[in-house]
């Protein structure tokens, strides 16, 4: 711990608080130490902000244990460790039964203040340590509780130690099935070393683990899963549980392979591409190459662009087309004839519309490009466009 700890002295000898604050200050300089010469006084200065009290015991009006119980009734979680002259079982007694959380008999030496500065110490970090354990299982029942997503518990040995219910549905178990076994037992032999580098990514970062495989149901047959792995840890960065988060996304590789078809198969490509002119391509899908003449590649990676393909005696009306219908906000329909790597002229249809760049402050345009030409008019005008 590297912040200041704040310590609030209280004692009813004239210089005592004083003293003992300066040699625990000495003692530790992340000390902040606020001192009071009653309980009471220390019952009007004590606030929130307090990591500690070290009190005397016999005092007036209200001795140490007084003093204790009227703390509790504040902060009943508050270090409060009873510093007093006073030694005697009966007092210790009495001080364990009324919830000290340390007691220390004063002696004349002045070394006394570092054994009650690592006191001090101590207790305030196995108090913080136990607040963020019960913070941390709070956040973790509420993720148990409350994800959308499946929630796995795990141990050191990466067993299963607690699922919910979405998870269990989505692996066709029981919880009682899985709790003690290995997470071996729901991935396949072919994946299992890249699932458990994943693991050992969650535990050894920060940032946890992203993996998507395929899993084993109950009833053996497969399923593919994306997950976020992660280990939830101390303030001091000691590892208290491994946790996982997973959805079966089968259906929507399913569909994005059946889509993924459908764009190869297209007499044309879909495309995003930057919001002017000569609108350089960014992503490029389709039969890009058989339309064209060149590959997406070359789209990507070169300066060939859209734009340039555009035969030139229709390249002003697109370009009009365009920005005047991205002032009124809608999507747009062209029909122009392009120009072919080889010279051939194709016609095509093309639409497309604004929308934001996912990965930089500005839009682009994406949309899709159909070849329209006519049967008996494919490859007309070859070598009679001059695209210089």
């Amino acid at each position: 711990m590297d912040e200041s700890i704040r310590v609030l002295v209280v004692d009813d000898e004239p210089g005592l608080a004083e003293l003992t604050g300066t040699f625990l200050e000495r003692a530790d300089e992340t000390f902040e130490i606020e001192t009071a010469m009653s309980a009471r006084a220390g019952l009007d200065v004590l606030d929130p902000e307090i990591d500690c009290i070290v009190s005397d015991y016999d005092m007036p009006e209200m001795d140490g244990l007084d003093f204790l119980e009227a703390v509790r009734s504040r902060y009943p979680e508050l270090p409060f460790i009873l510093f007093t002259g006073k030694g005697s079982e009966e007092i210790a007694s009495k001080a364990i039964t009324a919830g000290v959380t340390d007691y220390l008999q004063k002696e004349r030496a002045t070394e006394q203040y570092t054994v009650l500065a690592n006191r001090v110490r101590n207790v305030v970090e196995r108090c913080h340590s136990v607040r963020a354990l019960r913070e941390s299982q709070r956040r973790l029942s509420l993720l148990f509780e409350q994800s959308p997503f499946g929630v796995i518990e795990w141990n050191d040995d990466l067993e299963f130690v607690a699922l919910n219910e979405t998870a269990t549905g989505i692996l066709g178990y029981e919880e009682a099935d899985l709790v003690g076994e290995s997470w071996e037992v729901v991935v396949p032999p072919a994946q299992r070393e890249f699932v458990e580098r994943q693991f050992e990514i969650a535990i050894e970062s920060a940032d946890g683990s992203e993996m998507v495989n395929r899993n084993v149901r109950a009833d053996g047959t497969y399923i593919t899963c994306a997950w976020h792995n992660s280990a939830v840890t101390d303030d001091e960065g000691n590892i208290i549980n491994l946790f996982s988060q997973f959805r079966d996304v089968t259906d929507e590789r399913t569909d994005r392979r059946r889509l993924e078809a459908l764009i190869d198969r297209l007499p044309g490509f879909v495309y995003q591409v930057e919001n002017e002119p000569p609108w350089t391509a960014t992503f490029i899908r389709g039969s890009c190459q058989e339309l064209t003449g060149y590959t997406g590649e070359e789209f990507i990676d070169s300066d060939v662009s859209l734009g340039n393909l555009v035969h030139p005696d229709d390249q002003a009306s697109v370009n009009q087309q365009i920005e005047n219908t991205l002032e009124e906000g809608d999507s747009f329909d062209l029909f122009y004839r392009l120009v072919r790597r080889d010279g051939t002229v194709r016609r095509v249809w093309e639409r497309g519309r604004l929308v934001d760049d996912p990965l930089e402050d500005g839009d682009l345009l994406e949309g899709v490009a159909i070849d329209v030409t006519p049967v008996d008019e494919v490859g007309f005008g070859k070598g009679s466009v001059d695209r210089e």
